[in-house]
């Protein structure tokens, strides 16, 4: 049950799904529908005047548009929050662009729990959204990209020390956070880094990652 005193959301969808979600608000406390539209650009002129809004999105991936629609209503209102009702698992991938506070299935039994922890400055992953990724077919899609983070066998003058330092560097870590991850003396990091930095024959660490990208890229 919504227990903010006063969540103001605004649908983005056919008619059917503004009805149907207009039906599902009104049996929250303190949870008001105060807007619904098909066009983003109506949707942007009545938002105007809405504070901080939660913005139920029906994601349409045969739209190339889609992802541009939320990135247009985040510059013309930055306090929204998005709440991304998806048609099937497998749109969770075009989707992810919008980086959304929320992903859902629709139609689901959860949109309740979903705004409730939006409006508290949370992020929701629907059930059966993380059920397909832990579990699913989509499982398989994260442990391919898991294993892009691997450093490429081209960087294998390395020491395996090293390429741990150079994984926390790639990360956007300072030395010392390195230094606190892996337990080691902040002196024993920079002499690691400086390492890393004469087998990759650079200078600087940006270009440490810059070099290891087109590694990846390559391999």
């Amino acid at each position: 049950m919504i227990t903010a005193t006063s969540t103001n959301v605004y649908c983005i969808a056919n008619t059917h799904t503004s009805q149907e979600i207009d039906r599902l608000l009104k049996e929250l406390s303190g949870c008001v529908l105060v807007g619904a539209s098909s066009d983003v650009q109506t949707a942007a002129k009545e938002l105007a005047s809405v504070n901080q809004p939660i913005i139920l999105l029906q994601f349409d991936p045969t739209r190339r548009d889609a992802n541009a629609i939320v990135k247009e209503l985040r510059e013309k209102l930055p306090e929204a929050k998005f709440i991304i009702l998806l048609g099937e698992e497998t749109h969770f991938w075009s989707s992810l662009t919008v980086k959304a506070e929320a992903y859902l299935i629709w139609p689901t039994s959860w949109l309740a729990n979903a705004i409730d922890v939006v409006s508290k400055g949370g992020v929701w992953l629907g059930p059966y959204i993380t059920q397909y990724l832990l579990q699913g077919d989509g499982h398989k899609l994260l442990h391919a990209v898991s294993s892009t983070l691997e450093l490429p066998k081209s960087l294998e003058i390395l020491s395996n020390r090293e390429r741990e330092v150079l994984k926390l560097l790639v990360d956007g870590m300072t030395n010392k956070e390195i230094a606190e991850a892996l337990n080691l003396r902040l002196g024993t990091v920079k002499v690691h880094v400086n390492h890393i930095l004469s087998k990759l024959q650079v200078e600087h660490r940006s270009q440490a990652i810059a070099k290891l990208t087109k590694l990846r890229l390559v391999n």
